[in-house]
């Protein structure tokens, strides 16, 4: 085919009704250096994810949280429909157990944990003392690869999802959040991008001008919020 006319094809000037954000290896360095890493599907209507997809064929996320980003023999898959948050065992043969639903159990102990990126380059790391000064109180950080760490913190393992990115001008995909976002949504947890602004999922491939991510309880929301868009702001971002 010629390549102009399937670019034509496939692009759109106006937002799409409705579309699908698939990510087949979401987290490709730890798929690559044998770690954790997801497989992402995710139903966006009217700028809504109905319907969010999470299989993390090395998580366990029964497992202490320290041990959680090492690789497991057997992992879990996370589904959320209509904000109906549900979970799967996923066998070391790739099979995927019966869904059941999952509730968000309320938060133990004073000292957050808080999901982050294992790349350096995806999330700033002096986010987590920012963090700490905002709540006052230390924050524990679990650093693993993909789309799993929405899982987690719909679940509850983790209290909060952040990501401070800090490559300047860095875009947020369609594809890194429409799944992950619908599971937050599942759980009652609030979405925004790091500077406290709702994640727009109406136009892809891109989450409008979105910079990171911040998924949290609401009652830790908005003190996260102030630290990453303080740090953001301090860059000039």
């Amino acid at each position: 085919a010629d390549p102009g006319a399937l670019l034509a094809a496939v692009a759109w000037d106006e937002p799409p009704p409705a579309y699908v954000a698939i990510d087949p290896i979401d987290g490709t360095k730890g798929f690559l250096a044998g770690g954790q890493y997801a497989v992402c599907l995710a139903w966006v209507e009217g700028g809504r994810p109905r319907v969010g997809l999470v299989v993390c064929p090395r998580l366990d996320p029964s497992r202490p949280r320290l041990e959680v980003p090492r690789r497991a023999p057997r992992g879990v898959a996370y589904l959320a429909v209509d904000e109906q948050l549900e979970a799967a065992e996923v066998t070391a043969t790739g099979a995927m157990g019966a869904f059941r639903p999952v509730v968000r159990p309320p938060r133990t102990g004073a000292s957050p944990w808080v999901a982050m990126s294992r790349a350096s380059g995806h999330t700033d790391p002096a986010v987590l003392d920012a963090i700490a000064d905002a709540l006052g109180t230390p924050v524990h950080a679990l650093r693993l690869d993909g789309q799993g760490k929405y899982g987690l913190a719909a679940a509850g393992v983790v209290d909060a999802y952040v990501r401070v990115p800090r490559t300047p001008g860095r875009r947020e995909p369609v594809w890194d959040h429409a799944a992950g976002h619908a599971l937050a949504r599942a759980a009652g947890l609030r979405v925004t991008d790091a500077r406290g602004r709702p994640f727009d999922l109406a136009r892809p491939p891109y989450a409008g001008d979105g910079v990171g991510v911040v998924v949290a309880p609401p009652e830790l929301h908005g003190p996260i919020v102030e630290a990453s868009s303080r740090l953001l702001a301090g860059r000039g971002a």
